[in-house]
Order: structure tokens, then C-alpha cells, then sequence
């Protein structure tokens, strides 16, 4: 964590002129950017708190550079999509975003959390948004608003609604891990069609080694979508974090926008379940949790549940 540090004119004029051996004009005129216009004094101090705090691994324009250490390449920042916001997919993120994954880093990567005083945050904030086109030509997204939880009071209901909604309604499955055996996905997804008014279906396309990831195609490379019970999670800190990762979605990723799709109440409830999951990761519980419901209720409760009831022969 770096310590509060204010970048001055006097270190800013010096480091110019030092590195450069002339100085440089950097920002003359103001600029539009998401739609509001920064001043150029605003730019060219945001320019000095990036080439100080963040170039040695994003890169000097912005294009990220590989890590020394063989690492994970930082995020080019010249292409204007951004993983962890509080929009829409896709959408440009709020400048409360960018400041929120500046302070506080990202968990289980190289990318630190910078303390900096607001006036710098503010800056390099802008700053950023000079590398990207997409700026030019678009403004920030909308945030998602976290809801009042539904489920108040009834946690151990919530962990149980959720793991049916990540299993069968939403199929996270597909790209995250299954926490239930593959006979009992089948017995979820009937279960769903008859709740539903369709005929129950016979079988279920399920993709192999659903215990594991799938490796997804995403704007970023190839990655693989994080294991709840084993990888830490690098921006779904806490309850609202978990859900503002959920709602919105990861951007530039095959992770849905899952407000437009889940009611209120089953979004909540799939929230609760994988905080349920976050919470059991690394412990001897988590093991439990592998092939279904019951180990996170009584982690939760201390009673036990029954497992979703089967349809079908295995469960």
C-alpha cells in the first residue's frame, strides 16, 4: 500500500524537465471526456500521478506491460473495456469505479491499493480516460443501484433458494463450476420446467468437468472464470460487492448482466450463496460443499436440509 503522497508543481516541473531533458507541454486545452469536459490543468496532473504510481506496469501510454515476474499482463488500458464496474456490461464505468479498484487494489493480482490524497485520485482518474477512444465518443453507464435485501432475517432460505437459482435458472454452471453432481442438474432443471408449465425434459446438456471452470474467450484473453470454494476473488468484496459483480456483470466477459434476468429476490439469493461459498473457501467445509446443498446450511444453521427433492434416478 502506498502511503499518501501529494504530487507538487515543484516535483512535477523537476521530473519533467529531468526525463525528458525539455519540458514537456503536455495538456494545453481542455478535453471531453464521458461527456464532461476536464481542464488541461486537471489532465496534466493527472498524467504526473499515473507515470508515478501506475506506468511501470500499465505502460507510459496506457498499453500495459508484462510483469518481470512472468505475471498476468496489466490491463491495456487503451481499450476501453473495464472488468469490475457497477454498469451494464459493456458500459463505460463511473469515476466512482475507477476510484474504488484504484484504492483498493485487486486481491490475488499484482495491482496494490493506492491511498491517495482525492485530489490525485480525482486527477489520474481523468487521466486514464485519455487513452481510450471510447471515451471520446461515449459517456459512462449508468451505475446499478443495490436493492433493499429480501431476504432479511432468513439467510439459511436465501443460501437454499440460490443454490437452485445458480444451478438451474441461471446455469452458472456453464462457465463457473457446478457445486452439485451432474444427475442432480438434470433434477433441478425438471423441477424448473415444472414450476414453469413446460413438459420436463429428459436430459440436459451439461458440459464435461463441470467440478471445474471452463475456459472463456473474453475481451481480456482467455480466462478462467473463478472457482467460489478455492480462488480469491479480485473485486467482489463483501455482500455489495458480490452484488454489484452479479447485477452488472464482469465487462468485457461472458458474465450476464444478471439484474436484467433474475428477479430481485432470486438475485439476492443467488448473492447469498456464493457469499456462502467465498466465506467456506479454504476451510474444511468447503469440501462439502462440492456436490451440493446441505453442508452450507448446516454451516450457516447448524440444522440440517434436505437436498433438492430428485426426479430422476442418482440423487
Amino acid at each position: 500500500m502506498n502511503l499518501p503522497h501529494r504530487i507538487s508543481k515543484a516535483w512535477v516541473a523537476c521530473t519533467i524537465v529531468c526525463a525528458t531533458g525539455c519540458p514537456d507541454p503536455g495538456f494545453t486545452a481542455p478535453q471531453v471526456l464521458g461527456g464532461v469536459e476536464v481542464s488541461a490543468d486537471t489532465l496534466n496532473h493527472g498524467k504526473l500521478v499515473y507515470r508515478r504510481y501506475c506506468s511501470s506496469c500499465h505502460g507510459t501510454e496506457g498499453e500495459g506491460s508484462r510483469l518481470s515476474g512472468g505475471g498476468k499482463a496489466p490491463r491495456n488500458l487503451t481499450s476501453g473495456f473495464y472488468k469490475f464496474t457497477s454498469v451494464r456490461g459493456d458500459g463505460l464505468p463511473t469515476d466512482e469505479d475507477l476510484t474504488r479498484v484504484i484504492k483498493r487494489g485487486l486481491r490475488g493480482t499484482q495491482m496494490p491499493g493506492h491511498d491517495l490524497p482525492d485530489e490525485d485520485l480525482s486527477a489520474v482518474v481523468q487521466y486514464l480516460k485519455t487513452f481510450a477512444p471510447r471515451w471520446q465518443a461515449e459517456s459512462a453507464g449508468e451505475p446499478i443501484v443495490m436493492t433493499e435485501n429480501p431476504w432479511k432475517g432468513d439467510r439459511m432460505s436465501a443460501i437454499t433458494r440460490g443454490y437452485e437459482v445458480y444451478h438451474a435458472e441461471a446455469q452458472c454452471w456453464s462457465c463457473h463450476p457446478a457445486y452439485a453432481h451432474p444427475d442432480q442438474l438434470l433434477n433441478m432443471s425438471r423441477e424448473l420446467d415444472l414450476r414453469t408449465g413446460e413438459k420436463p425434459r429428459k436430459s440436459l446438456k451439461i458440459r464435461e468437468n463441470t467440478d471445474h471452470s471452463r475456459l472463456v474467450d473474453t475481451r481480456y484473453g482467455k480466462v478462467l472464470p473463478p472457482d467460489f470454494l478455492s480462488d480469491r476473488l479480485p473485486a467482489a468484496q463483501g455482500r455489495a460487492g458480490l452484488y454489484r459483480a452479479i447485477a452488472a456483470g464482469i465487462g468485457g466477459t461472458p458474465m450476464p448482466t444478471w439484474v436484467d434476468r433474475l428477479s430481485d429476490r432470486d438475485l439476492w439469493a443467488v448473492v447469498h450463496y456464493v457469499q456462502e461459498l467465498v466465506r467456506l473457501r479454504g476451510t474444511a467445509s468447503a469440501a462439502g460443499m462440492r456436490y451440493g446443498l446441505p453442508a452450507a446450511v448446516k454451516a450457516v444453521s447448524g440444522t440440517t436440509a434436505k437436498p433438492p427433492k430428485a426426479l430422476g434416478q442418482g440423487n
